[in-house]
């Protein structure tokens, strides 16, 4: 790992009625009131009544979710990472096929715990591991540092200067995911709002159609060309309510955020002015 590097805890997300949640958080929850009516004999009623919605059917979907990514995690480990490893390391024992399992096991349970972490957004960093996995540090090779700093770059600017916001790479095949805007690949420039009381042009607008990468949900955005946030505030201009601060739009139907940055780039480079979307 690099020193800016993170794993995150292993946490499936499931969509429960309009949200989406945690999976081991929602098990958690289940549990934690199961165990009250075992020792109290019953709920109190506001829990009796959110209990009382909960299917059996959707319950096993939830566990299956964790269990599910808990073995895709295991598979990879015992399969792939642990591939090489032969010998212990203090010991110098043979390392068998049933002790990669067994720490892939450990591992995997290890990254599912939420007690722990508590969130799954944390950036699990160098010093929070090392305790408990084998690390190597990247920055410790120079010539590799700077390899995987070239990379990170690349790919940094790749994802802020277009549309794409997911690259997957193996062996020989890459694989880019991009933001849907309104079909036909112009943005059209309309005139639908008069001038601000003491401007003297009207306000040239886009309307964007995006659609959410995670739920497919679309949105429309409107877009305000050549004017500042604060303009659009006193102009009463229509704006996206999903729209959040650093032009960060979270999908209302599923929560996913999407960065907006890419698609602003697009937006001014095809019309070579600049966009305002809050």
């Amino acid at each position: 790992m690099t020193d800016t590097g993170s794993l995150g805890p292993i946490d499936a997300q499931v969509k429960i009625g309009r949200s989406v949640v945690s999976a081991h958080d929602y098990k958690e929850w289940v549990d934690l009131k199961r165990q009250e009516a075992l020792n109290n004999g019953s709920l109190n009623p506001f829990d009796a009544v959110m209990v009382a919605q909960i299917s059996p059917g959707e319950l096993y979907g939830v566990i299956n979710s964790l269990e599910f990514a808990k073995d895709l995690v295991k598979g990879w480990l015992s399969e792939h990472k642990f591939k090489n490893w032969t010998v212990t390391r203090t010991s110098k024992k043979t390392v068998t096929a049933e002790m990669r399992k067994a720490r892939a096991n450990q591992v995997a349970e290890m990254f599912c715990d939420h007690t722990t972490w508590r969130t799954h957004g944390r950036s699990l960093k160098i010093e929070d591991l090392k305790e408990v996995l084998i690390i190597e540090r990247i920055d410790d090779d120079p010539k590799l540092a700077e390899i995987v700093y070239k990379i990170k770059t690349v790919i940094r600017l790749i994802l802020d200067g277009s549309t794409v916001y997911k690259m997957f790479f193996a062996e020989d095949l890459k694989i880019s995911r991009t933001f849907t805007i309104s079909p036909g690949g112009n943005i059209p420039i309309t005139n639908p709002f008069p001038p601000p009381k003491g401007q003297q042009k009207s306000i040239d607008a886009v309307e964007l159609d995006i659609q959410c990468p995670k739920c497919g949900t679309r949105h429309k955005v409107n877009g305000y060309m050549d004017i500042r946030s604060d303009q659009i505030i006193a102009a009463k201009l229509p704006t996206n309510p999903n729209i959040k601060d650093n032009e960060i739009f979270v999908c209302n139907n599923c929560n996913f955020a999407l960065d907006l940055k890419p698609i602003k780039n697009q937006v001014e480079s095809q019309t070579r002015r600049k966009v305002a979307f809050k």
